[in-house]
């Protein structure tokens, strides 16, 4: 029975931690999957279920000392809570699981009530530990990479999740997910009009922390545009704006948090504007001979629609190969190169009250089926991810932010260096990027790569810093919405990182500063 014997041992001393999220989306991506295996011209099998496996013994509990500092019922050192608060989604942290590389993590976790946030930092002041804040732990940028050696508590936010609406502004915790946000709004006929890929995942005070972006932002704006007020808690007591429109009287919190990473304290809870609920939505595509065609459309448009998402043509040809095969299908492509625009860009677009006009500037009108089932599935992409990473691909999306000029040379360089790097290092990769949170200056731009390789770790880190490296000579952003955390910070000028660390808390040091 040896078998059975290290069957058993092995639940008895490992945990499965899972690392992907989205597994609970049910949408079917083997058609998009079978297109890119065949633009990589293998078919693979799963070799990755997802989990990281955990030896317990490798961990040491702090349960005593933990109950001397927290009340009763606030607190975890349960090994698989308290290695989810030690990690978050970028393609750098999932890889590390993957190969079950080592890592610190968490000495426990911390869940904050309104009516004991006092003694909870109390707690954290006298224990010695440093305070990592954690929402959703949807974090891309290694914000939850952490100290070797050092003692940290995580600060999970999910009891600070109280939704109170007054006029046209609602007052949310910090610990409170997009959807139990949007559904309390849109009970009262409003909406938060915030919404980024990671909605289903994500909190408010995530947002704030990492001055997120969402895919109404055209309409809306980013998060800052929303945020009236922050109430904080920092090692040295509570901050809160008033609730007021505007304020001169010197730095207000919001504006010390937005963007803060968890540095300067814990966000509470934030007051945001809300808006009306749109009475009707409108839906077009278009096709553009060339990406940087449907650039140039973009940047001279009057008024952006509520969602734009120019795709380039790597991307739009995946999107259409993996639409079946149809009649239809094949009438449609036909209209297409008929137009001359068979090998090119697709642009869709979402507007809020608001037609289409039925001609754009060098685009021709495809109807509404691809925006409205873009639409249909913004939420879902990361169950795409989840097929790579499962087969042993390794996908990756890093974005920026540039000006219109700088537009079309910075895509079509970028492409250029991981090209480059692929050929350099020896794998074997695709790259494909987009266009959205559209400004009058300029826009967003989103790169998604996927690799396969043997030597996975050190060719991803190849292939971000080339980028990285690309995003800064073309004089663009190091990110437009994701924050800067740990892998974005040695791109930072250092004295806006000496700027930016005066307000930083000694208390809410726990991940790496580096």
């Amino acid at each position: 029975m040896p078998g059975i014997t290290l069957y058993i041992i092995f639940y008895l001393y490992y945990v499965l931690i899972p690392v992907l999220y989205g597994e609970d989306i049910s949408r079917d991506f083997s058609p998009e999957f079978k297109v890119i295996e065949n633009m990589f011209e293998v078919h693979t099998n799963v070799v990755w279920d997802g989990n990281r496996n955990i030896d317990e013994n490798m961990y040491s509990g702090s349960e005593t000392d933990l109950k001397r500092f927290f009340p009763e019922g606030s607190f975890s050192i349960d090994i698989k809570s308290r290695f989810l608060h030690s990690i978050g989604k970028s393609s750098p942290e999932i890889l590390e699981s993957r190969y079950n590389a080592s890592m610190p993590i968490v000495e426990g976790v911390v869940y904050p009530e309104y009516n004991n946030l006092n003694s909870i930092m109390d707690g954290i002041k006298n224990s010695g530990l440093k305070a990592l804040v954690f929402g959703g732990g949807t974090n891309v940028t290694g914000c939850f990479r952490l100290k070797p050696g050092s003692g940290v508590i995580a600060i999970d936010t999910s009891r600070l999740n109280s939704i109170s609406l007054k006029g046209n502004t609602v007052t949310v915790g910090s610990g409170t997910y997009g959807p139990e946000l949007e559904k309390t709004l849109n009970s009262h006929g409003y909406t938060c009009g915030n919404f980024p890929e990671s909605f289903n995942y994500s909190t408010v005070g995530g947002w704030i922390g990492t001055l997120e972006n969402g895919q109404e932002s055209n309409q809306y704006g980013g998060i800052e545009n929303a945020i009236i007020s922050v109430r904080a808690i920092t090692s040295q007591g509570e901050i809160d704006d008033r609730i007021v429109p505007r304020e001169s009287s010197g730095f207000p919190a919001k504006s010390a948090f937005l963007g803060s990473e968890g540095k300067y304290g814990l966000i509470v809870e934030a007051t945001l504007k809300t808006f009306r609920q749109p009475a009707k939505r409108f839906f077009k595509s278009y096709f553009f001979k060339s990406f940087n065609d449907g650039i140039e459309a973009i940047r001279t448009m009057d008024r952006f629609p509520t969602i734009l998402r120019l795709s380039d043509e790597t991307e739009t040809s995946i999107a259409i190969s993996s639409g079946g095969d149809s009649s239809l299908k094949r009438l449609f492509l036909n209209y297409l190169k008929m137009r001359g625009v068979g090998k090119g860009a697709m642009m869709i677009g979402v507007n809020n009250n608001s037609q289409f006009p039925d001609k754009i500037s060098g685009g021709i009108s495809a109807g509404s089926f691809a925006a409205r089932q873009w639409f249909r599935e913004r939420y879902t992409r990361p169950a795409m991810a989840n097929i790579l990473w499962k087969h042993g691909y390794v996908p990756d999306t890093l974005e920026t932010s540039a000006m219109w000029d700088v537009m079309p040379a910075l895509h079509e360089s970028t492409i250029q260096k991981f090209h480059s790097i692929e050929k350099e290092r020896g794998f074997k990769g695709i790259i494909m990027a987009h266009l959205s949170h559209m400004y009058e200056t300029g826009a967003c731009i989103y790169f998604t790569f996927i690799i396969r390789s043997e030597n996975a770790m050190e060719d991803l880190s190849a292939v971000r810093e080339s980028i990285m490296n690309n995003f800064i000579k073309m004089g663009a952003a190091l990110s437009d919405h994701h924050g800067m955390g740990t892998y974005l910070k040695k791109y930072q000028h250092p004295n806006k990182i000496r700027m930016q660390s005066l307000l930083d808390d000694n208390l809410f040091s726990g991940w790496k500063n580096e």
